[in-house]
């Protein structure tokens, strides 16, 4: 009787082999050896305004091979990351540190993100996070602000209301209002982006005991149809901090 010269059995063999492989190399591409030696989390506490804070990650390398990171990026220009090395051998640690500087205007519990890639790989290896809980010492209400029913050559007016939440007095100095246009008809208005000059804050100074309140009034005037954002700058000491503006600029009736 002839060998069957098809017979199953290589193939199957194959088959088996080639899942192993592919196991295998699922196991590599994901590096689980590659491990952080924390938690993926790290939470700062309380952190003034003016503050920066950092914390170092630790990685330890357990592979039988040298691990390569190809990039470290974070979720937020406040944040800057340090990476020790690039290539790390077998038993050798990675160090990643991260500094924290709470973004202007920023209160409350603020979240950023911290993503290490490995060479070559599309998706991080790991997610870093970093938390804080941004300590002020006024509260603004409301901190964004929208323009209604503003129109073109007509001034406008919003308020904010600015309570001193510390055990001291304190003195609220503005420094100035930064807005910019954005023209429905850009070519009529001689460009994209324009500036939006002439806004205004009364009282320019605010002296406040502990939870004693004032108001702020910003006025402005467009002078294009279509939209403008931008800011008031409050400075507190050593803090500063940032009242956010938007409007939608309508034409008046004898404009349509």
């Amino acid at each position: 009787m002839k060998p069957n010269s098809l017979s199953p059995l290589p193939f199957l063999l194959s088959f088996l082999l080639l899942g192993v492989i592919n196991v295998n190399a699922q196991e590599t591409a994901s590096l689980p050896c590659f491990q952080l030696t924390e938690p993926v989390e790290h939470h700062f506490g309380e952190v003034k305004q003016s503050a920066t804070v950092e914390h170092t990650f630790t990685f330890r390398n357990d592979c039988t091979e040298a691990v390569e990171i190809g990039s470290v990026r974070s979720s937020c220009g406040c944040t800057s990351v340090i990476l020790s090395d690039k290539v790390i051998p077998p038993g050798g640690e990675a160090r990643i540190l991260a500094k924290f500087t709470p973004p202007r205007g920023s209160r409350g519990k603020v979240s950023k993100t911290v993503s290490l890639y490995l060479k070559d790989e599309q998706k991080p290896h790991t997610v870093l996070r970093i938390t804080a809980d941004v300590h002020c010492d006024i509260d603004i209400q409301p901190s964004y602000i929208t323009f209604t029913g503003a129109t073109v050559g007509k001034r406008s007016f919003v308020q904010s209301k600015i309570t001193n939440i510390s055990d001291r007095d304190l003195l609220v100095e503005t420094t100035g209002v930064s807005l910019t246009s954005y023209p429905n008809d850009r070519k009529a208005a001689g460009g994209t982006n324009l500036p939006l000059e002439g806004g205004t804050i009364t009282p320019e100074f605010l002296r406040l005991a502990p939870n004693e309140s004032a108001t702020l009034s910003i006025g402005v005037t467009p002078q294009y149809v279509g939209q403008f954002n931008g800011s008031v700058g409050l400075k507190i000491g050593n803090e500063e901090n940032v009242i956010f503006l938007f409007g939608e600029v309508a034409a008046t009736p004898d404009q349509e």
